[in-house]
């Protein structure tokens, strides 16, 4: 019986061979585990170094993270009311979208307010 993992062959009998060949292919396996994880902070480390700079390959996924952490952040401390005009502070990537947010968030508050009394 012939196993593949990783494109690598391992044929099943119980000598010392075959030992070594599982012994082989768990190393492998860690070794392609550990590049994997380096490659992946690695990419996060670029992305971190240009976030404020125009969207690239580099830092899209960084830009893609800090967007949802800052939508997930603003969710938790949105302003109440129409006379509280706190806002949390944005990345440099987020400007606009986060003034064209306030602006509909004051709008609708200023809506609910209004039906509210009337």
């Amino acid at each position: 019986m012939r196993i593949y993992i990783y494109n690598y062959e391992v044929t099943y009998d119980k000598t010392p061979k075959f030992r070594m060949q599982i012994a082989t292919m768990f190393a492998l396996f860690i070794l392609f585990q550990t590049l994997n994880y380096v490659s992946v902070v690695d990419r996060y480390v670029k992305g971190f170094i240009t976030r404020d700079g125009p969207p690239t390959d580099e830092n899209q996924r960084f830009i893609r993270y800090m967007k949802y952490n800052y939508l997930m952040m603003l969710k938790k401390k949105l302003p109440k009311s129409v006379l509280d005009k706190s806002w949390p502070p944005s990345p440099a990537a987020l400007s606009e979208v986060c003034l064209s947010l306030s602006l509909s968030l004051s709008l609708s508050l200023c809506i609910v307010a209004n039906t509210d009394s009337g």
